[in-house]
């Protein structure tokens, strides 16, 4: 719900997919809500910074069913430069009484931004 995608021709280093990081969803505040069914979950946010060039350009937060999982994530920052792949992963989430998990990007600085999200049951 909400944001824009996008897609970077830009070369992503340090992963082995590098096309999942050139497509990227953008917003001051979008979410993805997700059906799953119960149980536990592997939740991994892959982001890769093509477009800012500096430290503090780009700063959003990650909710993963109404909690933080993300503060003040800004992705240049910990890649230390742009074009580099990024991964982040949340263990033991489990679905919301209506069987999903909602994952919101909140931006402070700019827009938020995801290239791809995995879901895996644990």
């Amino acid at each position: 719900s909400g944001g824009e995608v996008s897609r970077s021709w830009n070369g992503i280093s340090g992963t082995t997919e590098p096309e999942l990081f050139q497509h990227e969803r953008t917003g001051k505040d979008f979410s993805y809500t997700l059906p799953v069914l119960r149980g536990k979950y592997q939740v991994r946010l892959k982001f890769a910074e093509t477009a800012v060039k500096n430290k503090g350009e780009r700063v959003f937060d990650v909710l993963i069913n109404g909690k933080k999982a993300l503060t003040g994530f800004d992705v240049f920052k910990e890649a230390n430069g742009s074009d580099k792949a990024v991964e982040k992963t949340f263990r033991d989430v489990a679905p919301d009484a209506q069987g999903q998990i909602t994952l919101r990007f909140v931006s402070s600085v700019q827009a938020a931004k995801v290239c791809a999200i995995e879901i895996m049951r644990q």
